[in-house]
């Protein structure tokens, strides 16, 4: 049954079309100073948010309708490196060391891995998107860039996360119904991953982007709305208190959901390169505490426009 009231929705959903008929080549792109990141600006719009299934306690519903009226700006990358260290050095702001990591067989826990010291596969990037950080931290760097900027910097909201990377297509993936076709926006564990041996214990797609771990920001094509690795590369912290489902009433402006002053766990969003395709559709919610470092969590930021 859910699995037809899916179709119905999506389908519905595609009868709407479009939610916005921005294009990568006409979006608006600011930035607020020299050391804030690019942000592109995205209209208001309406779209269908959720799905009416999911994995055992991950429901994804139930779907509804959602009226984004305000414009935001969103970061057209995930927060690099070279931008964390930025706020560092400006603030001297301090990290503990430590951060979940994955050998490709299982996870663990490295003491000694850092937001400038990841221990990711391949050359340490600058442009790399900045991982082993908290919700904390990255609350920290929007907060700067506030006072930087003079301007409301903030992370983005559960819906406004979805509504950017679904595009208003009513489809399971951005680009169409299978994971296949991903590799051109989206870096994930795909045949790529296979050949360098990360032997995850999910199905890879069948497509190859030809990048096996993380990549630079930037190196997948932009989505419609102008915006790049939005899905893929790495998960990427939201404003949001996870609540499963979602509430009646709560968020259908758009706004965040904030249930309670410490949410015990946060929300993320988008998978990465070491996730199966599942994890990819634009409905999957990640949630998982605030204190959490990871070599696949990471920063998006956005603020009011």
């Amino acid at each position: 049954m859910r699995f037809l009231m899916s179709l119905i929705i999506f389908g519905i959903a595609g009868i709407l079309g479009p939610v916005s008929s921005t294009t990568a080549a006409d979006a608006k792109v600011v930035r607020d100073c020299a050391d804030c990141p690019e942000m592109v600006v995205i209209p208001p719009g309406t779209f269908q948010m959720g799905r009416d299934d999911g994995e055992p306690e991950r429901y994804e519903g139930p779907v509804r309708t959602v009226t984004i009226k305000h414009r935001f700006a969103i970061g057209k990358y995930e927060v690099t490196i070279g931008d964390f260290q930025k706020f560092v050095a400006a603030t001297g702001f301090r990290t503990q060391p430590g951060c979940m990591q994955w050998d490709g067989k299982s996870a663990y826990f490295d003491a000694t891995a850092t937001w400038d010291n990841p221990k990711l596969p391949g050359p340490l990037s600058q442009q790399w998107p900045v991982v082993c950080v908290t919700w904390f931290e990255a609350k920290a760097y929007t907060d700067w860039l506030s006072k930087l900027s003079k301007r409301p910097y903030r992370l983005l909201s559960e819906a406004e996360w979805e509504y950017v990377a679904s595009e208003g297509k009513g489809q399971m993936y951005p680009w169409g119904p299978s994971p296949d076709g991903g590799c051109p926006t989206t870096n994930m564990y795909d045949q790529a991953s296979v050949r360098a041996g990360l032997n995850r214990p999910v199905k890879a797609a069948e497509c190859d982007d030809g990048q096996p771990y993380v990549a630079n920001v930037g190196s997948r094509a932009a989505n419609a709305f102008g915006v790049h690795d939005i899905n893929g590369n790495i998960w990427e912290w939201i404003e949001d208190c996870y609540v499963m489902p979602y509430p009646a009433t709560d968020g259908l402006d758009g706004r965040p959901v904030i249930t309670q002053p410490e949410c015990y766990r946060h929300g993320n969003r988008g998978g990465s390169w070491t996730s199966d395709a599942a994890r990819h559709r634009v409905t999957f919610r990640g949630r998982d505490p605030g204190f959490l470092r990871s070599q696949s969590f990471g920063i998006r930021v956005a603020r009011d426009d």
